[in-house]
C-alpha cells in the first residue's frame, strides 16, 4: 500500500502537525509560567514546584556551655533554631518542650538534679527531622 500524497494532503498534514505542536507548547507554557497566585480558587501547583530547596534544620545553643558548673538549681536554656518548631530539653529525670518564636529563638528554664546533668537539646521540624546537641552541666548546692 504505497499511496502517494497529493500536494494538498501533504500541506494539510504539515499544518495539522504544526497546530498540534503549538498546542502542546501552549499547554506547557501555561503549566510552567502562568502565575496562579492572583486567583486563589485555582489549584494548579498550589504547593509550588515539584522540587524545592531543602530546608536545613539548625540548632545553635547560646546557653548552657558544655562542662558548666552552676550553683543555681534552675538553668536557662536558650538558642536558635528554625522558626515555630519544637525543642525538647531532656535528661534522665526531667523533660520540657519549648516552642521557638517566629525568629527561631527559644528559651526556657530547666530544673537540674544534684551532680552531673547530661542534657540533650533536640530540635524537630515539621517533617520529623531532628538535630541534637548534648551538654554536661554540673550542679552543686555548695559554692566552692
Amino acid at each position: 500500500m504505497n499511496k502517494k500524497l497529493t500536494t494538498a494532503e501533504f500541506t494539510f498534514s504539515l499544518v495539522l502537525l504544526l497546530i498540534c505542536g503549538l498546542f502542546v507548547l501552549g499547554v506547557l507554557y501555561f503549566v510552567l509560567y502562568i502565575d496562579t497566585s492572583n486567583n486563589p480558587n485555582r489549584s494548579y501547583f498550589k504547593t509550588g514546584p515539584i522540587t524545592k530547596k531543602p530546608a536545613t534544620l539548625m540548632l545553635e545553643l547560646n546557653n548552657p556551655d558544655n562542662d558548666l558548673l552552676v550553683f543555681n538549681k534552675e538553668l536557662e536554656i536558650s538558642g536558635k533554631t528554625i522558626p515555630n518548631s519544637y525543642v525538647l530539653v531532656t535528661n534522665m529525670s526531667d523533660d520540657i518542650v519549648i516552642k521557638s518564636r517566629s525568629d527561631g529563638s527559644f528559651s526556657g528554664e530547666f530544673e537540674l538534679s544534684d551532680g552531673v546533668n547530661e542534657i540533650k537539646i533536640i530540635s524537630f521540624d515539621q517533617n520529623g527531622e531532628q538535630k541534637e546537641v548534648e551538654r554536661a552541666v554540673y550542679f552543686s548546692k555548695e559554692k566552692i
